[in-house]
């Protein structure tokens, strides 16, 4: 397991790709976050449910695992 995660550790860092800030939030069923400000570039990931975005005009739909 740990020369798994030592060989997962190299990976990232030999990519051109770091990640800078975290951010989580656990939302009950129906529960909203009103005008958060994502920054310019985000990666999102759902977890055990369903999720609608809105990015101005577009509404987006994810189903987490």
């Amino acid at each position: 397991m740990k020369e798994q995660l030592a060989t997962v550790i190299q990976a990232w860092n030999s990519i051109p790709i770091k990640i800078m800030d975290i951010r989580k939030f656990a939302l009950q069923p129906g529960q909203t976050i009103q005008s958060y400000v994502l920054p310019c570039s985000v990666f999102l990931l759902t977890l055990q449910g369903e999720a609608v975005i809105y990015l101005g005009q577009d509404e987006l739909h994810t189903s987490g695992v």
